[in-house]
This record gives C-alpha cells, sequence and structure tokens, in this order.
C-alpha cells in the first residue's frame, strides 16, 4: 500500500526581449501571415538523462523484535537528491515539435533538421535556409537550459498481524505502507531568435519558467523532461499572433 497522489505546479514563465530588456507579452510578436521555418542551432551530446542523476544520501532499514500479536516489524527510509542542469537535444527537438503543433492558422511552416543547413566544414549555416526555402521568418531555438534540484524522500513501515488458525496454530499476514515526500523544482531557460527575412530583422527572446513536482510512487524524470519541452513550446507560441 502507498500514499502517490500527484501533485504538479506550474510557475507562470517569462519572456525578456534580450536587446530591449523589456519583458515580452503573450500575443505581442507580430507576424505576417507566411511561411515560417523551424530549426534549432544547440550542438548538445549529452545522452538523455536517466533515474541515476539522483544521487542515494540515505537508505536505512530497521526492525523491531516484540511479541505482540499486532505490531509494527519494521520499516526504513530513503532519500535521494538532484542537482544538475540538462541539455539535452532531444528535449530540444519536443519543444519545436509542440510549437510546430500549436502553430498559428493560415501559416505555412517546415522544420529544417541540422543537416540540411551544414556546410562543407561541418558547421552549421542558416542563411543556407533562405537560399533553400524562401521563407518570411526563421524562427530558432538557439539553447534549452533545465536545472533540475530537489529531494526525493521515501518512508516504510512494514505491519505484521499474528492471529490464531484452529486446529493450525498462529499464522501471520503483513502490510508495507509507503509514503512518498519532497518537491522536485525543474527551472529552465530558453533562447529564441526570431529573423524576419524580408526585414534582414533579428530579435532574441529569453524565456523562463519553473515547475514544481512532488515526489510520489510513479515519479518519473523523463516524463517531467517531456512535460516540460512541451510546456516550453506552448508558451512560446502564445506569444506569437498574426499582424
Amino acid at each position: 500500500m502507498s500514499s502517490c497522489a500527484m501533485k504538479k505546479h506550474m510557475i507562470q514563465t517569462t519572456a525578456l526581449d534580450l536587446e530591449t530588456g523589456r519583458e515580452v507579452p503573450k500575443k505581442s510578436i507580430l507576424l505576417d501571415r507566411g511561411k515560417v521555418c523551424y530549426i534549432n542551432t544547440t550542438l548538445y551530446k549529452d545522452p538523455f538523462p536517466d533515474r541515476s542523476v539522483f544521487k542515494n544520501l540515505l537508505d536505512s532499514r530497521y526492525s523491531y523484535n516484540n511479541m505482540r500479536m499486532d505490531y509494527i516489524s519494521g520499516g526504513g527510509a530513503s532519500i535521494s537528491r538532484i542537482d544538475t542542469a540538462i541539455n539535452n537535444s532531444f528535449i530540444v527537438k519536443k519543444a519545436l515539435e509542440e510549437l510546430i503543433n500549436n502553430s498559428m492558422l493560415g501559416f505555412q511552416f517546415h522544420f529544417v533538421p541540422q543537416n540540411e543547413f551544414t556546410d562543407a566544414t561541418g558547421k552549421l549555416n542558416p542563411d543556407v535556409i533562405s537560399q533553400k526555402y524562401n521563407p518570411d521568418y526563421i524562427i530558432n531555438l538557439k539553447d534549452l537550459t533545465l536545472k533540475v534540484s530537489g529531494d526525493a524522500k521515501v518512508g516504510r513501515s512494514e505491519y505484521r498481524q499474528d492471529f490464531m488458525v484452529f486446529d493450525s496454530g498462529i499464522a501471520s499476514s503483513s502490510n508495507t505502507f509507503v509514503n512518498y515526500y519532497g518537491l522536485i523544482l525543474m527551472d529552465y531557460t530558453a533562447i529564441w531568435e526570431i529573423t524576419d527575412t524580408k526585414k534582414n530583422q533579428r530579435r532574441e527572446i529569453q524565456q523562463n519558467g519553473r515547475t514544481i513536482s512532488q515526489q510520489h510512487r510513479n515519479y518519473s524524470l523523463y516524463e517531467e523532461l517531456m512535460q516540460s519541452a512541451q510546456q516550453i513550446g506552448q508558451d512560446f507560441s502564445l506569444l506569437l499572433s498574426e499582424k
């Protein structure tokens, strides 16, 4: 048996224009209807993180020895901590995928993989995109960092009950009660660049946000990262509007 209620809280994201330092309100980035190419110029090589990024701080077990028919026979506790920054190309692509899924109606859009704008020297060259696709706008996710920190705590109590069985002597049954505690914070910073190819203008937007999740029985770092990536794409889409 266990206590596994899941709680998740999203703190409202903020977006700043990196040139002016001013906050960017929703629906304030105005685009003429046309063709949009989505790209990323991040070059992350780290593997996708798993549960091993949690470092064990405590893992204890204990038992009681008494003669009661009903009693707690033992238990245990464990604490693991995470405090790491994550840069991963799969998370970047998930955020872009969600942005594309929330693209404005009436616009043409195209995701351009990095191999289509890599030059002969192996360097990324986004200028090639204009020659190939002639877009009106290029939206580039230039950087995405997720900082994950917090403690995952688990407490266990083992409860045993002895009882008499007719003609069979003493029998027993046992149950384990598990409780999950702790908060996991996930802070992200995304840098987006919007290029108006017709006016040859560029604008950089820094997007920041935080999710707070409660440790629970089925906590999955993979799912939390994927949900955060989707939220990043959704939140950036809310800044865009048609002129």
